[in-house]
């Protein structure tokens, strides 16, 4: 199983290190696990052991979902932070996620 999460945040850890802790959990059960997140934050995805690939720096991160989705072929698509698509809509289109033909969830401690 691959499972794809996207950590929107540039400037808070706490929803990254919680799906870092999910991801973890995955990798124990066979998964294999792809993050994407600001450039900020890769270092600290890597030192955890896992597969990070850097957002773009753009507004409009719908391509970067639709690349992942053809090179990566997820069977999952997990959004931490995803409060962020409410106070920054530009950043993935919900119409976007809405389109693809995988399960979306998404996990944010503020919700």
């Amino acid at each position: 199983m691959r499972i794809a999460i996207i950590a929107l945040s540039a400037f808070s850890i706490g929803e990254l290190h919680n799906a870092i802790c999910v991801a973890r959990q995955l990798v124990q059960r066979g998964a294999e696990v792809l993050f994407l997140t600001p450039h900020n934050h890769l270092d600290y995805v890597r030192a955890a052991g896992l597969q990070a690939q850097p957002l773009k720096k753009t507004r409009q991160q719908n391509s970067v979902l639709y690349d992942l989705i053809a090179t990566f072929h997820p069977d999952g698509l997990l959004l931490a932070d995803f409060h962020n698509l409410d106070q920054e809509p530009e950043l993935i289109d919900s119409e976007a996620l809405a389109s693809l033909s995988i399960p979306c969830a998404t996990f944010d401690s503020m919700s």
